[in-house]
Formats: structure tokens, sequence, C-alpha cells
């Protein structure tokens, strides 16, 4: 049986138990939700272009302006991965899941807005 003194070192010894936020769960949430948006609907997003005689997303404005302004323009593309990697970068992870939660609103109503410019050509 061990005695006060030596619980109390071990204690020292090896550390608190982690707390809920240490864990992973809210760390990873963040950065989950980032992944999954920039390897589904950004990806599908970005190929979009190849529908249009466009030569890239650059010129998506082209096509229309408010999808070009929300993915593409140049302070669009800095906000979108900018603003979950900086929050992540400085452990203000629930802020980095808000980023990343909005990001992929952003990407699901620009998705939503190609598919129906698409059926609108008959495509």
């Amino acid at each position: 049986m061990a005695s006060a003194t030596q619980e109390t070192a071990a204690t020292h010894l090896s550390g608190p138990e982690p707390a809920a936020s240490e864990t992973g769960g809210p760390r990873l949430s963040g950065a989950l939700v980032f992944v999954l948006s920039f390897m589904v609907l950004d990806s599908m997003l970005s190929m979009a272009f190849l529908c249009w005689p466009v030569l890239s997303p650059n010129y998506f404005h082209v096509v229309d302006r408010r999808v070009w302004q929300l993915n593409w323009s140049p302070l669009a593309k800095a906000a979108n991965t900018a603003g979950v990697v900086g929050a992540l970068a400085l452990e203000l992870f629930p802020v980095a899941f808000a980023v990343a939660v909005v990001v992929l609103g952003i990407k699901l109503w620009s998705a939503r807005r190609v598919i129906r410019l698409l059926a609108a050509e008959g495509r």
C-alpha cells in the first residue's frame, strides 16, 4: 500500500489527468471540418471552371462574380485558409472550428449555386 507522500510524488511526476480539451477532440474538430471541406467541396468547386470557357478558377468571375468573390478572389483565398490555420497555430481551437464551419457553409452555398448554373445551362 502506498503512503500519502508516495501518491503525492507520483501525481507530481506524472502530472494531472488531461482535460477534455487536451485529449485532441476540440483540437482536431476544426482541422477535420476544414480538411474534409477542402478535400471534397473545394476540389469540386475548383474543377467546376472546366464546364465553362475560362482558363482557371481565378477567372470564374466571368461565370459568376459572387462565387468567385467567396472562393477565389485574393481576399477569399487568404481568409478561407489563413483563418483556420492561424487559429490552429495560436491554439484557438473553438475559433478554428467556428471559422471552419463558416468556410464549409460558404463552400456548400457555392456548390449549390454552381450546380444551379449548370442546370440552367442544361448540363
